[in-house]
């Protein structure tokens, strides 16, 4: 299990976060790039989600043109959170000018 600063979340906790984005959006529940249901892998460099093979694809362009995460094995910073939930849907560093 990876260790996982204060306020970020992992596992059980990341999957509810993104399930709840997912209701409060419907297009959220589908891979941008095929179309496939219930993607598990997102990019925070462009805010969209994406299936097993299509994050395989991203991760293969290199982190500075898509950064992709996995929704539920990889653990998401607070900052992370935000750039997902518009408006935040808790107090952000960046919108708050820190």
């Amino acid at each position: 299990m990876a260790s996982s600063a204060p306020g970020s979340l992992y596992g059980p906790s990341a999957a509810a976060f993104f399930k709840e984005l997912k209701e409060l959006d419907s297009a959220n529940g589908i891979c941008i790039d095929c179309g496939t249901a219930h993607p598990l892998w997102a990019s925070l460099s462009y805010g969209t989600y994406f299936c097993l093979e299509c994050s395989g694809v991203h991760r293969s362009l290199g982190v500075h043109l898509s950064f992709v995460r996995s929704i539920n094995m990889d653990s998401w910073t607070l900052d992370q959170q935000c750039t997902w939930s518009v408006p935040p849907l808790f107090p952000c560093s960046w919108a708050h000018g820190h």
